[in-house]
């Protein structure tokens, strides 16, 4: 049965802390699904910058990564899409794999909040990354099947590079694949 990762968010930009986690979570799983969303169901704000551009950045920053898939079922949803719609999606396009959900820290801090997020227990295995020391790791009474990953933790923020670009590019340049950045540049996405 092959494993496989999916991991979600508006990557407005990807950044090299996203690389990092898909290194992580390589070391756990067969392919890594990186899907992004089209509006988040939590946040109010759209993305800034628009679907096309979102997906071109997330190709350049993982063009050498065979494990890694991109994949635009939220991009294309046509409502509000939500966690569980995805996992059905996936669980119908790979039938005989073990499904895992990529999250961090501080998503797992209020995951109880999220649409339905029981049947998503059921349904996959959580993997946890910390993106903070302020997490705390409380497993007594969870279900099997997810995993906290401890030792990391990202210091990059897409909403700190979208303000520092307008301010100042070069001081983004080290937190974004160079391809990222060049296109960034490029294209005045963030001006």
């Amino acid at each position: 049965m092959e494993k496989i990762f999916f991991f979600g968010g508006s990557f407005d930009p990807p950044h090299i802390g996203h690389n990092d986690i898909a290194d992580i979570c390589l070391k756990h799983c067969e392919t890594l699904i990186i899907l992004p969303a089209k509006q988040s169901p939590v946040k109010f704000n759209k993305p800034f910058a628009s679907a096309a551009h979102r997906l071109e950045m997330l190709n350049l920053s993982f063009q050498s990564a065979n494990q890694i898939a991109i994949d635009d079922f939220e991009l294309s949803s046509k409502t509000t899409n939500y966690t569980i719609y995805t996992i059905r999606y996936l669980k119908k396009k790979f039938p005989n794999s073990e499904l895992t959900l990529v999250i961090g820290g501080d998503q797992w801090s209020n995951f109880n909040d999220w649409y339905r997020w029981k049947d998503i227990l059921k349904e996959v295995k959580i993997f946890c990354l910390n993106r903070s020391e302020l997490i705390k790791e409380n497993t007594k009474g969870l279900p099997n099947g997810i995993q906290f990953i401890k030792d990391y933790n990202c210091k990059i923020s897409s909403t700190e590079i979208r303000k520092m670009i307008k301010i100042n590019p070069e001081s983004v340049r080290n937190s974004l694949h160079p391809d990222v950045f060049d296109y960034i540049i490029d294209n005045g996405i963030y001006n």
